[in-house]
Order: structure tokens, then C-alpha cells, then sequence
């Protein structure tokens, strides 16, 4: 019996600490618990790309240039698994197959869970750490982070975010590329 829980990807926020830092917010299907995993700035622009669909860089950022090496090699991600917390840091470990080989890697959550996004792999916690790093959702809190748009996003008109986002994905200028699109998902224009 597999006791490990499912998770899925709640949503990415700007942390205060440590400074230039993100938080990726996974959460149980359940939305009962929420697990925020601190990452860096290069890898909540990759998982950002990987959670817009509609998001294409110019250029192939590091995690799609594994992919494709992956898919030349047709070696399919199986799944990824949060596997230890240790003295505040996560641990992970990402199973691929092979043409009917398995093969398992120690990854930092963040990058396994940008290459596991882009395949479309279950996401899952140990029991360990979801006891240890679970956050409980309270009744009528969202589980999701709040948007970040700035107050100069909301007064623009939606034709002009859908611009303004084309030229930050052309500049490679991620960050602003998912803030915009934050705005154009909660206007429900995308």
C-alpha cells in the first residue's frame, strides 16, 4: 500500500525572507493542508513557464533544455516525491523510466518539480513530511497565494497586459511575465 500523499501545485508568492526568495505552495488534493517549499527566483520563473501552458520563451530555459534531452533519449519522468525535511530543507527524489528501467535521483525539490510540471508527473509527499511541514488550510482561507499583480497591472486595460506580456517573455523577463499573467488569469482573460 502506497502511504505517500498526493499533492498538487497551489500557487507561487514572493517571500520577505530569505530576501529574493519565492515560495511554491503545494497542497494536499484535499485542501485541507498546504506544504510552502522557499525556492529561488530561476526556478519560480521555470515552474511559472511550466504551470502557463501558453507560455513560450524565445530561448529554452535550462529545465526545457533537459526535457527535450530527456525526450531524445525517451526517458519519461514517472513521478517526483518530497522525501525529507531536514533542518529546514526539502529533499526529493524523482523517478524516471526508461524503456521499462528505473532509474532514481536525489534533485532539490525545486528543479524535480519544474522537469516533473513539463511531463505532466504526479507530484507526492512522504507521510514524514507532510506530518512536519503540513500547514493546515483554516476554514475559509484560500489556498492559494494571494495574487501578485501591482496596483499598476489592475488599472491597465487587458489588451495591453496581453502585450505587455509578449514583450517580458521575448525579454526573458519571467518575474514580470508571471505577474502579468497572474492578472490576466484572475480578469479570466487567459
Amino acid at each position: 500500500m502506497d502511504t505517500r500523499v498526493p499533492l498538487v501545485v497551489k500557487g507561487l508568492t514572493y517571500s520577505e525572507r530569505p530576501s529574493g526568495s519565492y515560495a511554491l505552495v503545494l497542497g494536499t488534493e484535499d485542501g485541507l493542508l498546504r506544504i510552502p517549499v522557499v525556492i529561488g527566483a530561476f526556478e519560480a520563473q521555470s515552474i511559472a513557464i511550466a504551470l502557463d501552458r501558453m507560455a513560450h520563451p524565445p530561448r529554452p530555459m535550462t529545465h526545457d533544455l533537459f526535457q527535450t534531452m530527456l525526450a531524445a533519449f525517451h526517458v519519461q519522468i514517472r513521478e517526483v516525491t518530497l522525501t525529507a525535511l531536514e533542518e529546514g530543507i526539502f529533499r526529493a527524489t524523482l523517478v524516471c523510466d526508461q524503456e521499462g528501467h528505473e532509474w532514481r535521483f536525489d534533485a532539490r525539490p525545486s528543479d524535480a518539480i519544474a522537469m516533473a510540471l513539463r511531463q505532466q508527473a504526479p507530484l507526492f509527499a512522504t507521510q514524514e513530511v507532510v506530518r512536519s511541514a503540513g500547514e493546515q488550510m483554516d476554514n475559509g482561507a484560500s489556498d492559494t497565494p494571494a495574487p501578485a499583480a501591482t496596483a499598476a497591472h489592475a488599472a491597465q486595460p487587458t489588451d495591453q497586459l496581453h502585450l505587455d506580456l509578449q514583450e517580458a517573455l521575448t525579454n526573458e523577463d519571467y518575474e514580470r511575465a508571471a505577474s502579468l499573467r497572474d492578472e490576466l488569469q484572475r480578469r479570466g482573460a487567459l
